[in-house]
């Protein structure tokens, strides 16, 4: 199955499945200040807390957007296709 997904979207679900996420990189540190900004604020249940733009996260965490693309895109894509299997087909 193919689809179409925008990074925007990739953030979105790695939100959703947080706990996923934290388990699947747990000790790599890679992904230790995306998943530090992620993890205190609670987007799934507030509805309050907008989702943050790369360019917000980029701001407090001090990471690149580059990077932040690149650990968005890597981290997803592995939880889909470990949970999923989906082929994606990236925008």
């Amino acid at each position: 199955m193919n689809r179409r997904v925008s990074l925007k979207q990739m953030l979105i679900d790695l939100i959703y499945i947080l706990l996923q996420a934290n388990l699947y990189v747990k000790g790599n540190a890679n992904y230790s200040e995306l998943l530090a900004f992620l993890n205190p604020k609670n987007y799934y249940l507030n509805e309050e807390i907008s989702i943050p733009s790369l360019k917000e996260i980029s701001k407090e965490t001090g990471i690149s957007i580059d990077i932040l693309r690149r650990q968005i895109k890597n981290l997803y894509l592995n939880l889909v296709d470990r949970f999923n299997g989906y082929l994606l087909i990236l925008m």
